[in-house]
């Protein structure tokens, strides 16, 4: 009798600790997916861009706008990155993403400019509302420092909410609710 009694209290010890280190796993897998995705995707997006011919008249604000026919159109380079984007979403577990663009300040004059891709998810850190994805492309100057794209996303992990509070309201946060995970790559212009 002992020693059933004794291997059930072995049990109950064991028990929750390998349930923890199978949901870690599990939870380490899936961020390092999403953070080998997010680099392939800042990949792809810099290698495509970077093969795309951008003419000066390339200069819309809209990047919908990718007929040329009206004489003004939006950079092709920047277009395509952000496509790539769109594209892969859905291997980050999110879909329907939107990118509102931009052009950011002190970087030239379009086409020869750095350009902002915010996404319409948010997600909400300490009340503060910060985009989902945000892509940046760099194309000030492509012909001397290439096409540089930089991607951040905020990960959300499956298994979180691991926060205790101190007795002076202090919060000790073990697992947090959102992860950012950015990649930058640069990448050659490539022109023949």
């Amino acid at each position: 009798m002992k020693k059933k009694a004794q291997n059930l209290v072995e049990f109950v010890v064991v028990f929750p600790i390998i349930i923890i280190l199978i949901f870690g796993i599990i939870e380490i897998a899936l961020f390092w997916k999403a953070v080998h995705t997010v680099q392939e995707i800042a990949l792809k997006a810099a290698a495509n861009a970077a093969t795309q011919i951008v003419l000066d008249y390339q200069t819309s604000m809209d990047s919908d706008d990718l007929d040329c026919s009206d004489g003004e159109c939006f950079n092709f380079a920047a277009a395509y990155a952000m496509n790539i984007a769109k594209d892969r979403q859905g291997s980050l577990s999110v879909s329907g993403i939107n990118f509102n663009t931009s052009f950011l300040p002190n970087f030239g004059t379009p086409p020869y400019t750095a350009y902002e891709f915010v996404s319409d998810k948010t997600v909400s850190l300490n009340g503060v509302s910060e985009p989902l994805m945000k892509l940046n492309v760099d194309y000030s100057d492509p012909y001397k420092k290439g096409v540089i794209v930089q991607l951040s996303y905020w990960y959300s992990p499956v298994f979180y909410g691991a926060e205790f509070s101190l007795p002076g309201g202090q919060k000790i946060t073990i697992i947090p609710k959102h992860i950012q995970i950015s990649s930058t790559k640069i990448q050659q212009y490539i022109h023949n």
